[in-house]
């Protein structure tokens, strides 16, 4: 049965891109509640919105987890797409656990240094832009495989970018924040959260191009 491994693929990379678009709302959320919170607002009116999109995430990834396991052995890719399934399902855990900080410092009445808030912004957008490469990535691995492996490699080439901007981040953060331990220790693991972020990406990217180049070979 020559095309049951294909059908299963197809349907898969549908659900996970369904799956990736959920997450980059989840980041572009945590961007909003950032902004929210460096203009002085309400966190407290976004971070419901964070959470049911975490929510939502998290059934995504349990109903393509079942789909692959009930493909079974028709599904030679299987445990590709399953690492990028849980990946993705972190930097949704990830994204949620970075506003729940993020309202604690609201709460707290404690403001982060603007030149910290700034980087984290800067933090969520080369987050995004890599989702957005990923989705592409995904898209493309049906009819063009070849481009599958050039986006996930410009994945790769933002979380170095990322990684330098997190160095510098927190430098920022203990040179700024040194004298507050909240303000350093929570600010500290929202910066890790989204960085993390970008790692899983990478990792996503780097999977994604396993499959690509496994396509490739084949034709």
């Amino acid at each position: 049965m020559p095309a049951e491994p294909s059908i299963a693929e197809m349907n898969s990379i549908d659900y996970l891109a369904a799956l990736v678009r959920d997450v980059e709302d989840a980041v572009a959320i945590l961007e909003e509640a950032v902004s929210v919170y460096a203009s002085g607002s309400d966190v407290g009116r976004v971070y419901p919105k964070l959470r049911e999109v975490k929510n939502k995430a998290e059934d995504g990834k349990v109903m393509i987890m079942e789909y692959i396991m009930r493909a079974g052995e028709a599904f030679t890719n299987a445990r590709s797409y399953i690492a990028v399934v849980q990946a993705l399902d972190r930097i949704a855990q990830l994204s949620d656990g970075a506003g729940y900080r993020l309202l604690l410092l609201e709460e707290s009445n404690i403001r982060l240094d603007k030149k910290i808030v700034d980087n984290i912004v800067e933090l969520l957008k080369t987050a995004r832009r890599q989702l957005a490469l990923i989705r592409d990535s995904l898209e493309k691995l049906r009819l063009n495989p070849r481009k599958s492996i050039s986006d996930s490699n410009e994945v790769s080439k933002l979380e170095a970018y990322a990684d330098e901007l997190y160095r510098n981040t927190t430098f920022n953060l203990y040179t700024i924040h040194g004298g507050n331990i909240v303000a350093l220790m929570v600010g500290k693991e929202i910066v890790d959260f989204i960085e993390d972020i970008c790692d899983s990406a990478k990792m996503i990217g780097e999977e994604i191009r396993f499959i690509a180049l496994l396509k490739t070979a084949s034709t």
